[in-house]
C-alpha cells in the first residue's frame, strides 16, 4: 500500500515537472547570498575603495575613489590644480595637457609645440634643441601663452580662455586684438627670434578676414602681419605678400614669425610660415626696427589660438 502512494506521488511530481516545462515556468529556489569581503575590512567588495587592502575607515584624503590604504599618490595634495594628486603628477607647474603629442604636458616641455620626448636641450637655456634657433650661446628668453591656463605677461584685451582654446569674444569681432604691451621683447641686429602659435580656422568668413600676428614697431612706422587671409579658401598671407598659400580649416596649424636678415644685414623682415612641411613660407626683407617691434594675436573672426611661444635674445 505504502509502495503504491510513493508511486503515485513520484509520477504526480513527474507529471507536474513536464508541465512547468511545456509552460515555461522555471522552477524557484531561495538562495542566501553572502557579500564578499576579500580583505577582511567588515566592507563589501562592491563599495570598499580598496578591495584588497583593509581599511575599515575607507579614508580617501584626495578623494579621487581610492582609499589611502592603496592609493598610490595619496598626498591629497593637487599643487597646481590639475585634478591630479601631486604624487601621481608627472607635471606640478601646469594642467595635463600636452598638444604636441610627446607624452610631455605643455607646462614641462621645453618645446612644447614640437615633439621632442628626449627633451634635448644643448645649451642650457630651458629651449629644447627641437624648436632652439641657434643662437651662439645668447641667453634667451620665452613668453608662454597657453590656451589652458591664464596668460603670462601683460596683455590687453584677453580673450575668451575654454576648452583648450583661446576665442576672440564676438564684441570684439571684427578687428580683434590681444595685446602684449611690453614692448622692444625682441632681438639685435643679428636676428634670432620667433613667434610659434597653434591657430585652428573656421570653415568660412567674410571675405578679406584676417587671423594671425600682427607685428606692429613701437614708432608704428609700419605692421607686419603673418597669418591667414580669407577670400572663398584660406592661404596663408603678409601684408605685402602678393599671393598667398593655401591652408587648411578646422584643424590646428604651427603658424610662426620669424625675424630675418637681409645678406649684409642691411635690410630686416619677418618670415611667415606654416609648419606642416608641405606650405612655403612667404619672407618679407622691409626695414624693421627689431628691437621695437611688439606682439598682437588679430582676428577678424571666431577663430581659435592654442599656445604661443617667443624664443628670441
Amino acid at each position: 500500500m505504502i509502495q503504491a502512494m510513493r508511486l503515485s506521488l513520484l509520477a504526480v511530481l513527474v507529471v507536474l515537472a513536464g508541465c512547468n516545462s511545456l509552460l515555461g515556468i522555471e522552477d524557484v529556489s531561495v538562495e542566501k547570498t553572502v557579500a564578499t569581503d576579500t580583505d577582511g575590512d567588515g566592507i563589501p567588495d562592491s563599495i570598499d575603495n580598496c578591495p584588497l587592502v583593509p581599511n575599515p575607515d575607507q579614508a580617501d584624503s584626495d578623494g579621487d575613489g581610492i582609499g589611502n590604504a592603496c592609493d598610490a599618490c595619496g598626498t591629497g595634495i593637487d599643487a597646481d590644480h590639475d585634478g591630479t594628486d601631486d604624487g601621481c603628477d608627472p607635471c606640478l607647474k601646469g594642467p595635463q595637457v600636452d598638444e604636441d603629442g610627446d607624452g610631455i604636458y605643455d607646462a614641462c616641455d621645453d618645446c612644447p609645440g614640437i615633439p621632442d620626448p628626449a627633451q634635448s636641450d644643448s645649451d642650457g637655456d630651458t629651449i629644447g634643441d627641437a624648436c632652439d634657433l641657434v643662437d651662439g650661446g645668447l641667453p634667451q628668453r620665452r613668453i608662454v601663452f597657453d590656451a589652458f591656463a591664464p596668460p603670462i605677461g601683460p596683455w590687453v584685451n584677453v580673450w575668451d580662455v575654454a576648452n583648450g582654446a583661446v576665442t576672440p569674444p564676438a564684441a570684439q569681432l571684427p578687428m580683434a586684438r590681444m595685446t602684449l604691451t611690453t614692448g622692444q621683447v625682441m632681438g639685435n641686429v643679428t636676428g634670432d627670434w620667433y613667434f610659434l602659435a597653434s591657430v585652428t580656422l573656421p570653415a568660412s568668413a567674410p571675405a578679406n578676414s584676417f587671423v594671425g600676428f600682427e607685428l606692429p614697431s613701437a614708432q608704428v612706422v609700419k605692421t607686419f602681419r603673418c597669418g591667414f587671409a580669407f577670400n572663398g579658401t584660406w592661404t596663408l598671407q603678409q601684408t605685402l605678400a602678393f599671393a598667398g598659400r593655401p591652408v587648411s580649416a578646422g584643424t590646428p596649424l604651427l603658424l610662426r614669425a620669424s625675424y630675418v636678415v637681409a645678406a649684409g644685414g642691411n635690410e630686416t623682415g619677418i618670415r611667415c610660415e606654416v609648419l606642416d612641411g608641405t606650405t612655403a613660407p612667404i619672407t618679407t626683407t622691409d626695414p624693421l626696427a627689431a628691437r621695437d617691434v611688439r606682439f598682437s594675436f588679430y582676428a577678424d573672426v571666431a577663430a581659435q589660438f592654442g599656445f604661443v611661444d617667443f624664443v628670441g635674445p
